[in-house]
């Protein structure tokens, strides 16, 4: 480490020979030192040890300009200061901050420009969400489900003996126009009244109570018919007790929230048991409310107060 004034005065020999090789090893060294050289120089370098700094001076010999920072213990350059940086002929005009969201990149995120027209970087979305546009910026958003598509949007399983399995929610109208219900494999306890019917009633307050007047059902284009204590026999939806004997079917509900008009829907039986060798029994009926309300709860049980001991009901949901 050795600075110099770069000037070699008149004297003798010997003290000129000294004089210019402290020049020369000040030349050498860059003229390093903890505090700049006191006599300076357009364009000359200084290496300021106690930063590891490397300085050259400016054309006007008025201040150092910083050029890069060295490390000493990793005999490495760890950081450049340029204002500007120009690969080839082209000039690189994204700033720090922007790079630096190329080291900061997550998995699954992506780089954008932002609000600023800077590069920014987006997050990942939740599971199931897209990247959409509003036309001036972009995000996550939730996969829209088109019109007229299904929904499920419940499942009811019978996993104990019960007498009745209602369907008393799930109904919203600002999403739905119709629903389907299908139900699978239901059968009927061991032990009782052989060819039981199974039969569904509706509701108007959410399941509270169920319309019990046979003259409040209706139905068309039928191979069914009303039953007792005011409901509507699924069409061949007979079942022997006990576990050879399986129901399954399909009901389409229209527009049930609809307080205006009747509540209209067309159900599809199909019934299979070890006894039946050549097919299975299927039915289909069309059936109405014969009153203009609100149709929000269903109930299906068996006649003659026999019990259920397995099956189960999914409810889809027609998207408006």
């Amino acid at each position: 480490m050795s600075q110099h004034d770069f000037n070699i005065g008149n004297q003798l020999f010997p003290a000129t020979r000294t004089d210019l090789n402290n020049a020369l090893v000040a030349l050498a060294s860059n003229s390093s030192g903890a505090s700049a050289p006191s006599t300076t120089y357009a364009n000359q370098f200084w290496y300021e040890t106690d930063t590891n700094k490397l300085q050259i001076r400016n054309e006007a010999n008025s201040a150092w300009i910083e050029i890069a920072t060295l490390d000493q213990s990793g005999n490495a350059v760890q950081s450049i200061t340029t204002a500007g940086l120009t690969l080839g002929s082209t000039a690189i005009s994204a700033t720090g901050a922007e790079i630096n969201q190329l080291d900061g990149i997550t998995r699954g995120s992506i780089l954008y420009g932002n609000a600023s027209g800077a590069t920014a970087r987006l997050a990942k979305g939740a599971a199931g969400t897209i990247l959409t546009s509003d036309g001036t910026d972009i995000s996550w958003s939730p996969v829209a489900t088109p019109s007229g598509s299904v929904e499920l949007i419940s499942t009811t399983t019978v996993s104990s003996t019960v007498s009745t399995v209602s369907i008393t929610s799930g109904f919203d109208d600002s999403k739905y126009y119709s629903y389907e219900l299908r139900g699978s494999n239901f059968k009927i306890a061991s032990g009782g009244a052989a060819f039981a019917q199974m039969q569904f009633r509706v509701s108007n307050n959410g399941g509270t109570s169920y319309e019990t007047d046979t003259s409040y059902y209706g139905l068309e284009h039928a191979n069914g018919s009303t039953g007792t204590a005011g409901s509507i026999v699924l069409p061949n939806g007979t079942m022997d007790p006990g576990d050879d004997h399986l129901l399954n079917f399909n009901m389409t509900i229209i527009d049930p929230l609809d307080a205006n008009t009747y509540t209209m829907g067309k159900l599809m039986t199909v019934s299979t048991a070890t006894s039946f060798t050549s097919h299975p029994k299927m039915g289909t009926n069309h059936w109405h409310t014969r009153e203009t309300e609100a149709t929000n709860a269903f109930q299906f049980t068996v006649n003659g107060g026999q019990t259920f001991t397995g099956g189960s009901i999914a409810m889809y949901g027609i998207k408006r």
